[in-house]
């Protein structure tokens, strides 16, 4: 490829990011869903849609609420009694038109505020860039946290891009979720729910034989998962047992998963050594 064509979109003057609050992961996947649903309603408007919803599990959180990145943000995430915060949900708007923005959030608030499908614990605003950043910085600084753990478990980025259909992202994580429990795995969840992907990285002691052999137990299932539900174990830039699980979901679309390599592969200097379907690693 000699050139690319890049639709370049401009950035938004202005922002705003609806927090809102679970008793629950899960009420947090669950309500995710329902809001993605009634925002591509044939009744709302797209210009009604939010740009993105962000979602960060219990865990992730509990490492943000110890760590002094919290009092940067605690303002948006305040108690509610003696109920704690298991879930959150960030839904971020844009828009040019400063009015334009108010009036969408209002249209989103409005629908929390009547809808009662799922518990919500409530939600705050995080408006302008200055705030937003704030929120985005914990999300990032928490999950970073999630290796400043205690013991030789480390969690381990092997399922960790896992992408499927947004409609069934709540039934596919509450299988996951079930897998890794099953184990007795800890783990930490947090991704792009609009999108249909969650980041997870279960914690393995790699220097113990019989837990090493876990990736290969959970990356099985978890890739019979994710075509279970028509989706993907790779849905971004992912890790761990990856390319042998590509025939199953990609064989019927593409020669390159024949076993062999087709003529353009074979040709090109960008994989001069690659093979797109490597063998299975037995020693996993």
């Amino acid at each position: 490829m000699n050139e690319a064509v890049l639709n370049v979109l401009p950035i938004p003057k202005h922002s705003t990011l609806v927090n809102v609050r679970y008793t629950s992961f899960m009420d947090a996947l669950r309500d995710a869903k329902a809001l993605m649903a009634a925002s591509s309603s044939q009744n709302q408007p797209q210009a009604l849609r939010p740009t993105s919803i962000e979602t960060i599990d219990d865990t992730v959180l509990q490492l943000a609420m110890e760590d002094f990145v919290w009092d940067s943000v605690a303002e948006f995430f305040p108690a509610t009694g003696s109920t704690p915060i298991r879930g959150i949900n960030l839904i971020e708007f844009n828009d040019d038109d400063e009015r334009a923005l108010a009036a969408r959030v209002k249209a989103f608030t409005d629908h929390l505020s009547q809808d009662t499908t799922v518990e919500r614990l409530g939600y705050t605003l995080a408006e302008g860039r200055g705030q937003i950043q704030k929120v985005y910085a914990m999300r990032k600084r928490s999950v970073g946290l999630l290796g400043n753990v205690q013991g030789e478990k480390r969690p381990i980025p092997f399922v960790e891009d896992t992408a499927v259909p947004p409609e069934h992202l709540a039934d596919f994580i509450a299988e996951f979720r079930a897998a890794l429990d099953a184990r007795g795995l800890s783990y930490g969840m947090f991704g792009h729910v609009d999108a249909g992907v969650l980041h997870v990285r279960p914690a393995i002691d790699m220097k113990d034989p019989e837990q090493e052999k876990l990736i290969r137990a959970v990356s099985d299932e978890v890739a019979a998962l994710t075509q279970k539900y028509g989706g993907l174990l790779w849905g971004e830039h992912g890790k761990g047992v990856r390319s042998e699980y590509a025939p199953g979901s990609l064989a019927s679309s593409t020669p390159a998963y024949s076993g062999s390599k087709p003529p353009l592969i074979r040709l090109t200097s960008l994989t001069p050594a690659r093979s797109p379907r490597p063998p299975r690693a037995a020693s996993l």
